[in-house]
């Protein structure tokens, strides 16, 4: 089974009908200027042709996003095994049971992903991972360091479909906010050609006069070009995977 499936329109009902029975939590993911923006909500009903949401609250620290009618937002939620992801239209407000709500368009695709890609894999010892950030977007990437435009580079210790973690030296913990928006560039082993996504700053951990930061991924889901890097960095979780247990296997 691939670790991203194009769903068909019955699967897709099944899927949004199980998860507002069940009123699972939401991620919306828009574009506001030059950066990612997201916000929570839960999915309450589904209709004929439009879905209800929870009026969106921002990430922590974060302002609340204004959705307008026709604006597109990514829009992910896991159920049971699988976790979903898609794009919608947004309608405006609408109200339900006199509390207001939000209405947006039946998606016209969605994708199903493996629980496994969206679960942490550790990158063993000894293995090639290593990771460059730099303030802004991936398309932002400088041409060389310079103290203009920094690009910092460290060791990858995790990853799933959502995100990663990486450890790197203290400057960056000195120079970064959490929230950040960020470029990154991923490089797993010599052969492989380097993966560049957009990414939010979501925590920053000193520990022994090194820095552990952890990344979330943005946006993957808006475009085709998003949802081909998401494929792959959702293939290499698997695949960590898999070594893992190949690996503890043979230790038993």
């Amino acid at each position: 089974m691939p670790t991203l499936k194009d769903l068909t329109i019955d699967e897709i009902a099944e899927a949004l009908r199980g998860a507002a029975d069940r009123e699972v939590p939401v991620t919306l993911t828009v574009r506001e200027d030059d950066r990612w923006v997201t916000c929570r909500t839960c999915l309450l009903s589904v209709g004929d042709t439009h879905l209800l949401l929870q009026m969106p609250v921002a990430a922590e620290g974060a302002p609340v996003h204004e959705f307008t009618p026709a604006e597109k937002a990514g829009m992910s939620f896991k159920l049971r095994h699988h976790k979903y992801i898609c794009k919608v239209t947004i309608v405006g407000q609408a109200r339900r049971q006199q509390e207001p709500v939000l209405q947006v368009c039946w998606p016209n695709w969605m994708q199903k992903m493996q629980r496994r890609a969206f679960q942490r894999a550790d990158v063993p010892s000894g293995r090639l991972a290593r990771a460059a950030f730099w303030s802004g977007t991936s398309a932002d990437e400088p041409a060389g360091d310079s103290p203009e435009r920094p690009v910092w580079t460290g060791i990858i210790s995790n990853i799933s479909a959502g995100g990663f973690q990486v450890e790197t030296d203290a400057s960056a913990a000195e120079a970064l906010d959490t929230g950040e928006p960020m470029g990154v560039r991923l490089a797993f082993g010599t052969a492989r050609k380097a993966i560049y996504a957009d990414a939010q700053l979501r925590h920053v951990a000193p520990t022994d006069g090194r820095t552990m930061l952890g990344f979330q991924f943005v946006g993957l889901g808006q475009s085709g070009e998003g949802r081909r890097i998401l494929q792959e960095i959702s293939s290499t979780v698997t695949e960590l995977h898999r070594f893992t247990e190949r690996t503890a296997g043979e230790r038993t």
